[in-house]
């Protein structure tokens, strides 16, 4: 049978009146004392003391109540007691620890506060403000793991670049942008934009009885472009740029079955050269009608009069999305090549299954062909109208079919860019949002 204060055998007097009050309340039974203290002021110590002993069977001493009380004010300030717990783990530098909170809080929209930051942080302001032992600090990850938990500070993973750049600035050129954005249908508007994918990278953590063979992880990668209207409709075929002219598992496959084009680059880059050919297949695809291609400004992307002339574009007007907005304005961006990459990587832990069901050697094994297949697949089948048609949404980007009215700002941007082209008589390049 379990000893506990009421079933054990004492040796003396002093001994049970010990006993009767060894209880450390946990931080859940503290703040129901408060509230009860807080809803009934009048009640003494000792009719505390009774009503947790009725409500709970707790023996506690008067003293235990008061101090209780008296800490009231860090227990509800507290944003990270845990309940269950008994006991607050002391800190041996609280002016330092508070100092840190402040400085993280102070500087999270600035800039990210990752682990080996905060650590620097901390031994640089342990040294400054010099509470007693500060030379023995050394700001290890026990330490830091306590200092969250005190703190309740959590975990995130960061995401692209959607914080270098102002709400403001974004809704000033989106009136820009929309003032050309609604000159043109919603099947009219698209979206290209180009991704890096490692084929075959998979965990470096692994579960088992026994340790294994280290495995390296697989660095191989290709440049995977995408292009897509709107309403989601129309999806164009993956592109895909590598090093090589022609990969060897491409040898005797007839490649025109599979729904894709392919590239080679040195460095399996976008390059100037491959846009070009890109785009000038694009605007045949578009014939008869009046397009408007959204993408950024990077540099491969970039195309002077010069260039453009020798193109002859006749179906598309290309739209530069302005510096460092892209994160919150670029379709493909918000989700469409994410849920992408994350159907890749379904069909890929689906296939290495298959192979470990087959008993095949280095069932994660994947050829560059096998991968396109994947991605045809991933692309084509899975990434649905709704995800894209949500994501251009999310932009805020709109068409002279959909959303929002004419504001007088949209208006007279819209006006000065149909002179423009009067002016100008062809769809060029010369007139670019900056």
């Amino acid at each position: 049978m379990k000893q506990t204060p009421e079933n054990r055998v004492y040796e003396s007097q002093e001994e049970i009146v010990t006993a009767k009050y060894k209880t450390t309340l946990d931080f859940k039974t503290r703040l129901k004392v408060i509230k009860k203290h807080l809803n009934e002021p009048y009640l003494t110590l000792s009719n505390l003391k009774n009503w947790l002993y009725n409500t709970e069977r707790l023996r506690v001493h008067e003293n235990t109540i008061s101090r209780i009380i008296s800490n009231i004010n860090m227990l509800l300030s507290s944003k990270n007691l845990r309940l269950n717990q008994r006991r607050e783990k002391s800190c041996k530098f609280p002016k330092m620890e508070s100092a840190l909170f402040k400085w993280i809080k102070k500087y999270k929209q600035i800039a990210p506060t990752p682990r080996f930051i905060i650590k620097e942080i901390a031994l640089e302001l342990c040294k400054n403000i010099g509470e007693p032992g500060w030379q023995t600090f050394t700001a290890s990850n026990g330490w830091f793991n306590n200092f969250i938990k005190r703190y309740g500070l959590k975990r995130f993973k960061n995401h692209g670049e959607a914080n270098s750049v102002s709400e403001k600035k974004v809704k000033q050129e989106l009136e820009k942008i929309n003032a050309i954005t609604k000159q043109y249908s919603s099947p009219n508007i698209f979206n290209i934009d180009e991704s890096c994918l490692f084929y075959k990278q998979f965990d470096d953590v692994t579960y088992s009885s026994e340790r294994r063979n280290g495995c390296k992880k697989s660095k191989q990668r290709y440049t995977i472009f995408f292009c897509t209207n709107s309403t989601g409709m129309e999806k164009l075929p993956v592109c895909v740029i590598s090093k090589a002219a022609k990969p060897l598992p491409f040898r005797n496959i007839d490649l025109s079955k599979f729904r894709f084009n392919y590239y080679f680059s040195e460095n399996s880059w976008m390059v100037k050269e491959i846009f070009c050919t890109w785009i000038k297949d694009f605007d045949q695809k578009m014939q008869g009608r009046k397009v408007l291609l959204l993408m950024d400004n990077f540099g491969s992307h970039k195309l002077n009069n010069i260039e453009l002339r020798r193109l002859k574009l006749q179906n598309t007007r290309i739209l530069y999305l302005p510096k460092n907005t892209t994160s919150k304005l670029q379709p493909l961006d918000q989700g469409i090549i994410s849920s992408f990459k994350s159907h890749y990587k379904s069909r890929y832990i689906h296939k290495w299954i298959a192979n470990i069901r087959n008993r095949v050697y280095n069932p994660e094994q994947l050829n560059i062909l096998e991968s396109i297949i994947m991605a045809i697949g991933a692309w084509d089948l899975e990434v649905t109208p709704k995800t894209i048609n949500n994501c251009f949404k999310s932009t805020g980007i709109e068409s002279k079919d959909k959303f929002g009215p004419l504001t007088k700002a949209i208006t007279l941007y819209m006006e000065n860019d149909l002179l423009r082209q009067k002016e100008r008589k062809k769809l060029n390049l010369s007139y670019i949002l900056s």
